[in-house]
């Protein structure tokens, strides 16, 4: 890998995150032994998070609201190869 930096090469790191919940009622500082409990639990929309980061100091984001599986990672790596090129 340092070979390839030396020389001047882009690398690309790719990842795949989701942020689990907007409600953030249950994280807040408390008086001790008060409950943290919420009596409805609300479901909310699950946000997807694909990021390829370079060594260059690009950034290429890609932000849903379904589920990553296969198809939704070959079209961003089809998008980005599209971008790179």
């Amino acid at each position: 890998m340092l070979n390839l930096l030396n020389e001047g090469k882009r690398v690309i790191n790719i990842d795949e995150t989701w942020i689990p919940r907007t409600d953030f009622r249950r994280m807040k500082w408390r008086k001790r032994g008060d409950t943290n409990s919420i009596s409805q639990k609300d479901i909310g929309n699950r946000v997807n998070m694909i990021a390829a980061i370079d060594n260059h100091g690009e950034v290429f984001l890609s932000l849903t609201q379904v589920n990553t599986d296969t198809n939704v990672m070959l079209m961003f790596l089809s998008r980005l190869a599209i971008r790179l090129t």
